[in-house]
């Protein structure tokens, strides 16, 4: 899965990167959780935007009185097929541009999370679908959910799914208005095992409240990571 990640180049750097005709101010953030805006490009009237998007889709059949869990990732493997999720996949794609995720791996005296970033630097764009949702004010709530795939060899130490990492060269397919179903399954595939690195971070990391540089400094110390990676 993909539970938390981090954005903190600086908004110039996004529209160059990405190509984009407009994207809003942003600050640095180190921890943005679910349940809080994550930024998303989208593709609108032939340019490629930057919008701000609530990170957690409400399943259709929520109701008032029995809220549904938020949806905040989405199985590449079932998309195609699911309700929940067949209509943003076939028409409201985006991808969620991020410096860098961040996966917990299990452990007996408590669960001990990892920081993923390209291993030659830069940003990593995400596969995302997205939906507006219906408040009961009546306002449209733009919400979205992170695709996610089998894990690489880099991953599995930690957690055995990872987020769909789109290269460039496949940015226009995902975004795209007249693809298939088929094209876009293709690329699903997880990226090879040198495409990232990673190393173990605080684990105040689990505090959504903790959003500080702090996040992203390795751990002096992991008795464990040596044989994990070795």
């Amino acid at each position: 899965m993909c539970g938390r990640i981090m954005l903190i180049s600086p908004v110039q750097a996004l529209m160059r990167e990405f190509q984009l005709a407009e994207a809003p101010d942003l600050h640095p953030r180190y921890n943005i959780a679910p349940g809080q805006d994550i930024s998303a490009v989208v593709h609108i009237s032939d340019d490629r935007q930057l919008q701000l998007m609530h990170w957690g889709m409400t399943p259709l059949w929520s109701r008032p009185d029995r809220p549904a869990q938020e949806l905040i990732n989405a199985r590449s493997e079932t998309v195609r097929q699911k309700p929940v999720f067949s209509a943003s996949f076939a028409e409201r794609r985006c991808l969620i541009p991020v410096d860098a995720f961040y996966e917990w791996q299990r452990r007996t005296n408590g669960n001990q999370p990892f920081l993923f970033r390209a291993a030659k630097g830069g940003l990593l764009a995400l596969a995302g679908i997205w939906m507006d949702c219906k408040l009961a004010t009546g306002d449209l709530l733009r919400t979205c959910a992170i695709l996610t795939t089998t894990a690489n060899g880099t991953m599995l130490p930690v957690h055995d799914r990872m987020p769909v990492i789109l290269p460039e060269a496949s940015w226009q397919t995902w975004l795209g208005t007249s693809v298939s179903g088929d094209q876009l399954e293709k690329l699903f595939q997880p990226v090879g095992n040198s495409y990232l690195a990673c190393h173990p971070v605080t684990r105040q990391l689990g505090r959504p409240d903790f959003d500080r540089p702090e996040c992203l400094e390795p751990l002096e110390t992991d008795p464990q990571q040596g044989n994990l990676f070795g």
